[in-house]
């Protein structure tokens, strides 16, 4: 009998064709639209979803009495509801499947703290035309990245042809030609001191969660620029402000946050970041480009086919790190 796969959030016309082909004739779909989609769920083997902890109903994914494989769509799994998750069961994420887009929005944050190009647009739109203000140079940078998968890859691969020296913080001693030295993560305090940039690519587990605090900014140069394109929560909120607001030649870029408006005019932070010049700000879409969303979901499927035919899968995820 073919296994039922529950894709647990709603699909536009395409998304359902995409499915049906490529799931055609291995499993069984249900999707979250379906009449008796809750009927369903519980008996389901595989659950493809987004990876958002309120996905589904309160216990839905604790009542799924068979589930042997979850399939997210996200490249981070920090927001699954763990606890509910059969521990039997084998847990994918979706890794690299935006890497290119997170990559070039890395990129051009990198470029834009550089150049100081939103000082110099607002100056200019103020009336101020301050050619004496300094930039720094990209060539010959050290750049370090926490996190060397396949985002990581993908920076140090447009980083070298920006001719920047590149550092990869990766447990598992991974590199590549883009690297020119893998940083074993015992040394944390090494690659926040030679990085004149540092982009923070590590996925918020129990032991990243605050990691870049006080102590690990109170290392970097005076005027690096810290990237952030993973979580909010693995820079400490209240430590990044301070050291922000006491050295002003330190510049910060943004794209994740420790809290998410959910409404307009809520800001996604409790410090008072918008107050400070040292910051550039986006809301959470470096991801966020037309062609993604295809390839995302083409990624996902490919490796729930890999676990119906009992191929290698990708992205296999170690729960001890979460739960």
């Amino acid at each position: 009998m073919k296994k039922t796969v529950a894709v647990a959030f709603p699909t536009s016309v395409e998304a359902r064709r995409q499915i049906s082909v490529s799931l055609a004739g291995i499993a069984r779909v249900v999707h979250l639209q379906d009449p008796g989609f809750a009927e369903e769920l519980p008996t389901a083997e595989i659950l493809l979803l987004r990876g958002w902890r309120h996905e589904l109903p309160e216990g839905a994914i604790r009542e799924m009495r068979r589930l042997e494989f979850v399939q997210c769509l996200l490249a981070g799994v920090d927001h699954l509801p763990w606890s509910d998750i059969r521990p039997e069961a084998v847990i994918c994420s979706n890794a690299g499947a935006q890497a290119e887009a997170v990559a070039e929005h890395a990129v051009a944050f990198l470029l834009a703290a550089a150049k100081r190009l939103t000082e110099h647009d607002a100056a200019i739109r103020d009336g101020f035309f301050r050619q004496e203000e300094k930039s720094k140079m990209i060539r010959g940078s050290t750049l370090g990245l926490l996190g060397y998968g396949h985002i990581g890859r993908e920076i140090a691969k447009r980083a070298r042809g920006l001719g920047m020296l590149t550092l990869g913080l990766n447990r598992r001693a991974l590199g590549d030609e883009f690297l020119d030295e893998i940083i074993d993560p015992a040394d944390l305090s090494r690659i926040a001191a030679e990085s004149d940039f540092l982009v923070c690519l590590l996925p918020l587990t129990k032991a990243t969660n605050g990691l870049i605090d006080a102590a690990f900014l109170g290392r970097m140069k005076e005027d690096a620029v810290l990237v952030n394109v993973s979580r909010g929560k693995v820079i400490d909120e209240a430590a990044l402000h301070a050291h922000l607001r006491n050295h002003p030649r330190f510049t910060a870029a943004l794209d994740v946050w420790w809290q998410y408006p959910k409404a307009e005019g809520e800001r996604p932070y409790t410090q008072p970041f918008h107050e400070l010049p040292n910051v550039l700000m986006t809301p959470h879409v470096a991801s966020n480009v037309p062609t993604n969303s295809e390839h995302v979901l083409t990624l996902a499927l490919e490796n729930v086919s890999r676990y119906l035919r009992d191929e290698p899968l990708r992205n296999v995820v170690i729960p001890e790190d979460y739960r």
